[in-house]
C-alpha cells in the first residue's frame, strides 16, 4: 500500500473488505458487509470536508461554543478542541 500506483506492474494487491467496527461510547458493533451494502448514505457523507473547512476556517469562534454539548465535561485542563467528523447526528471533536 506504501508503494506509489503504476500501470506497468505485473503484480497487483487486492483488498477484501469482510466486516466493519463501529466504535461509540457504548462499546464496539461489528458489522458485515452485507449489512453495510443495505444501509442508507449519510446525507452529509458528500459535503463534510467542505462543511468541516468551512467551520474551522470560517467560525471557529464556535467551536468552544460545542463543548457545552460535550457530556461528561470536558476537564479545564483541556488544551484545544478540533472538529474530526460530522454526520446527520452531529460533530465529533477531538479533545
Amino acid at each position: 500500500l506504501a508503494a506509489p500506483y503504476s500501470t506497468d506492474t505485473e503484480s497487483s494487491t487486492c483488498m477484501e473488505f469482510g466486516q466493519a467496527v463501529l466504535e461509540d461510547a457504548e462499546g464496539r458493533t461489528f458489522i458485515t458487509l452485507e449489512e453495510l451494502e443495505q444501509t442508507e448514505t449519510d446525507p452529509v457523507a458528500a459535503c463534510e470536508a467542505g462543511m468541516l473547512t468551512h467551520l474551522i476556517d470560517d467560525h471557529s469562534e464556535l467551536v468552544p461554543l460545542l463543548l457545552r454539548l460535550v457530556r461528561p465535561h470536558p476537564d479545564r485542563g483541556m488544551v484545544r478542541a478540533v472538529p474530526l467528523a460530522m454526520d446527520r447526528y452531529g460533530v465529533t471533536l477531538r479533545l
